[in-house]
């Protein structure tokens, strides 16, 4: 099991609902171990969707790290919700962390 890093932030100028406010934060997320890293942001966001209700995605941006802060991307061709049963979020924290 690897760990990565889901940031929930507000986009510019969002309006964003109360409940929508209290997800904005860092989620630590577990990876199952025979997940590749190159599907590492599709999992991590699919348990995210599965997980968490978020009234308007539309005000929220997501972003996927590693543990060396590097920035993940989704794999284009994996099929939306299939991993979500290979990560589990472990960890919450309202601070956002910045990576350079």
């Amino acid at each position: 099991m690897y760990q990565v890093f889901l940031h929930v932030t507000p986009k510019i100028d969002a309006i964003l609902s109360r409940h929508d406010e209290n997800l904005i934060g860092t989620y630590t997320i577990n990876i199952d171990s025979d997940i590749p890293i190159n599907v590492a942001a599709n999992a991590a966001l699919d348990t995210f969707a599965v997980v968490v209700s978020v009234f308007s995605l539309e005000s929220i941006t997501l972003s996927v790290f590693d543990d060396q802060e590097n920035a993940l991307e989704e794999n284009p061709d994996m099929e939306t919700y299939t991993l979500d049963k290979k990560a589990i979020i472990i960890d919450f924290d309202a601070k956002i962390h910045e990576y350079d």
